[in-house]
């Protein structure tokens, strides 16, 4: 059917969701060249308002996207979408509410992105579904789950069917195949093997108020919850190390690790008072 922004100039087989906000003489040529032809006029004068400043952003921020869909990508809702022209994205993506695509950024098949993501200069494989996601120079490879609330900084790579997950920060690390990160983790200068999987509240302490120095945790290693490994330190393959511990000398393949102290208990020693019940009496 005629492109409904075009006057029937051109042809296009992908419906136009857009069709009332895209400007009527956009022609399907690059959004840049055409619609900022039409709203960057030499005279200042006629930009006199922020309202016209922000009049035309908001028509060249849809015409950008309406190219996307025309080329396959999905984009339910374009409300607070922002895709630099520099973004690579594939076929058969869909992108929510909420995302800002920026720089080099690259995302590959079938991905779900957002809402509420930023990714600045960050490659994405396929089928990867990214949800409240801030990540920049990252890499995130195929089949990976991240989110929600994630931060992924420079030099993070989340290799083929990682899971990250629910407040999780890594900067600088490699997490392996098939790990999990599952909730509330930091994770700084850490080379993960394959298979792990890692508790909630575990944090590498990898600045010692001098240098940064790193660990590494091999194949299918157990990290308890509450655990802090101090760095350096190397945990071998299919170590387990106890929930509460704190790791601050390596870990042979296979052994487990207690880094806490041993409970004690001391009969009759709790302080006396009112009863539970009287303190909500009163």
């Amino acid at each position: 059917m005629a492109c409904p922004c075009s006057g029937g100039a051109s042809k296009s087989s992908t419906p136009n969701p857009f069709k009332d906000y895209i400007p009527k003489h956009y022609t399907g040529a690059t959004p840049r060249q055409d619609v900022t032809a039409r709203y960057a006029p030499t005279d200042y004068e006629q930009w006199n308002t922020g309202y016209d400043r922000m009049r035309a952003a908001e028509q060249l921020r849809l015409a950008r996207l309406y190219k996307r869909v025309e080329a396959g990508v999905v984009i339910p809702c374009p409300d607070a979408v922002v895709i630099d022209d520099t973004v690579e994205i594939e076929t058969g993506a869909t992108i929510y509410p909420g995302t800002v695509l920026r720089g080099n950024t690259h995302i590959g098949k079938a991905c779900i992105i957002g809402p509420n993501t930023t990714l600045d200069n960050v490659t994405v494989g396929d089928h990867c579904s990214l949800n409240n996601v801030v990540a920049e120079y990252a890499v995130v490879e195929d089949h990976c789950t991240v989110g929600p609330f994630v931060r992924l900084r420079s030099g993070a790579v989340i290799s083929s069917k990682a899971k990250v997950g629910n407040f999780v920060e890594i900067k600088n690390s490699t997490i392996g195949e098939c790990s999990k990160v599952a909730h509330l983790s930091y994770i700084g200068d850490t080379d993960m093997g394959g298979g792990c999987n890692v508790g909630c509240g575990f944090a590498t302490a990898n600045f010692d108020g001098f240098e940064k120095h790193r660990t590494t945790i091999g194949d299918g290693v157990f990290i308890g919850c509450d655990n802090t490994f101090v760095a350096p330190v190397t945990i071998g393959d299919g170590a387990y190390t106890a929930a509460g511990s704190t790791i601050t000398e390596d870990v042979p393949a296979g052994a487990l690790a207690f880094g806490r102290a041993r409970q004690v208990n001391l009969e009759g020693r709790a302080p006396t008072g009112a009863s539970t019940d009287q303190q909500l009496a009163d």
